[in-house]
């Protein structure tokens, strides 16, 4: 008798424990289709990251070249500008050196003048003619 009340229930049991391996199965199954799937794609994409990489590289290297010819370039610029503004300040030192050597020279002659005329002129003739040579030369240096 206790198999025959026992008979609808064990079999209820039994269906549902059947119906929820089978969906736990089915559900196992999908996911690892899932993980097969995404495993196939990440598998794919290594395949090309390799790739990737390379390319990455050689073009970090071909922006690397350039960057030293820039980098060159701007040195080489400021070599010629240094050597250009060299250039100027040694002409403008040497038309300087010039000038003042000249102002030297005209100075001395003066001196010497005044003091050769000092001594061969007298008299009001001599003031007169070594003023205006000294006027004369100081103009020149104004000038």
């Amino acid at each position: 008798m206790l198999i025959i009340l026992m008979r609808k229930p064990v079999r209820v049991f039994l269906s549902t424990r059947r119906a929820r391996f089978k969906l736990r199965m089915d559900d196992a199954l999908e996911r690892r289709r899932a993980a097969v799937m995404q495993l196939t794609e990440l598998e794919r994409r290594l395949g090309k990251l390799d790739g990737e990489v390379a390319a990455l590289l050689k073009e970090m290297e071909v922006q690397g070249m350039y960057e030293r010819e820039a980098i060159i370039e701007r040195a080489n610029d400021r070599v010629r500008i240094m050597h250009l503004d060299a250039q100027r300040q040694v002409t403008h030192d040497m038309v300087k050196l010039r000038h003042d050597m000249y102002k030297r020279a005209v100075k001395a002659a003066v001196d010497g003048a005044k003091r050769v005329i000092g001594e061969r002129l007298v008299g009001e003739d001599a003031s007169r003619m070594v003023d205006a040579s000294i006027d004369m030369v100081a103009r020149e240096l104004a000038d």
